[in-house]
């Protein structure tokens, strides 16, 4: 151990740095990711990268980055209906059709085409989870220690259940400073309040909690397609523009874009209702699909202070025209 360095610091910076590369491979699923240029991204060695990361991770290198592109193949083929399966395959990163088909079967069990007839459905049941988020009550733990577990309970939504309000609007690109958890996340409140406690407790000594900063919720994975134990999920606040990552804190950049943004005030358990308000109730006669960027919840206010115990919140889903 290196006497000019705390362990718990060293400690952050390997997972900064391993951020840093998961934040790149999901930006470019379609570009090549070799070893030598993702190991450059994190400042680590080549020749010792991969060991690195599949010890923190939990998974190999190229298993991480083959299950990212697949399992965004599998939202495309729902979400694109018309898009043919070898321009999906092209789009992430995996242009030859033999090995798409191949590694799809692996990654699902059947064809590409099979899954899409056999899946398509609404938009809705991408985000049923986020009331098993509230309802559930398997405890996560927070990267990189993943409970190995499985959480696959789904609860009917009724849109009815929750009274939003939608408009789309232009966003610009914002830059996001954030702590990450991967595994599981249902029915762990106090996880959340964890998160946000520590990501308040960096900003507010910098001056980043001023009235213009978001408190956002990001979600990475499709829980429909994406094992509970690996889903990802990233919360913190908007920070301004150059803002420098520090330890367990990463920064990245979220997607300049129209939005569709669901304004509601809902107890707890309401969650997953009001994305199904959204996605459900209001997108089939709006003339907007989802689009492929991430969807992330905008925390308004503290619920412990709302007379009324609600959380006000806004659901931002990325949107192009149908």
């Amino acid at each position: 151990m290196r006497p000019d360095i705390a362990p718990e610091m060293a400690r952050a910076e390997y997972f900064a740095r391993i951020h840093r590369v998961i934040d790149h491979i999901e930006a470019h699923l379609d570009q090549d990711l070799s070893v030598d240029g993702l190991a450059e991204i994190g400042c680590f060695s080549a020749f010792h990268f991969h060991r690195v990361f599949g010890a923190i991770v939990g998974e190999s290198l190229m298993a991480f980055v083959t299950r990212l592109r697949l399992e965004k193949a599998a939202r495309l083929l729902l979400q694109e209906s018309a898009s043919p399966v070898s321009r999906i395959a092209e789009r992430v990163g995996i242009p030859d059709s033999s090995v798409f088909a191949r590694a799809f079967r692996r990654q699902f069990g059947l064809s590409a085409t099979r899954f899409r007839a056999d899946h398509r459905t609404t938009p809705t049941n991408r985000k049923q989870s986020k009331e098993d988020r509230k309802q559930g009550r398997e405890v996560p733990r927070e990267f990189p220690d993943l409970q190995e577990t499985h959480f696959n309970r789904r609860f009917p939504m009724n849109p009815d259940d929750v009274q939003i309000q939608v408009e789309v609007r232009d966003a610009p690109t914002k830059s996001f400073a954030y702590i990450r958890h991967i595994g599981p996340y249902a029915g762990d409140g106090a996880l959340f309040e964890r998160l946000f406690g520590r990501i308040f407790a960096w900003a507010g000594p910098r001056g980043h909690l001023g009235p213009q900063a978001q408190a956002l919720t990001i979600y990475h994975d499709d829980p429909d397609v994406t094992p509970a134990e690996k889903l990802r999920i990233s919360v913190g606040i908007t920070v301004p523009k150059g803002t420098t990552a520090e330890g367990e804190i990463g920064i990245l950049d979220l997607p300049a874009g129209k939005y569709a943004v669901a304004t509601c005030a809902i107890q707890p358990s309401q969650y997953g209702a009001a994305w199904d308000a959204l996605l459900r109730g209001w997108f089939p006669s709006s003339g907007w699909q989802p689009d492929d960027r991430p969807c992330f919840e905008a925390h308004l206010n503290d619920p412990a202070q709302d007379p009324e115990g609600l959380h006000r919140v806004e659901l931002w889903e990325p949107v192009k025209p149908l």
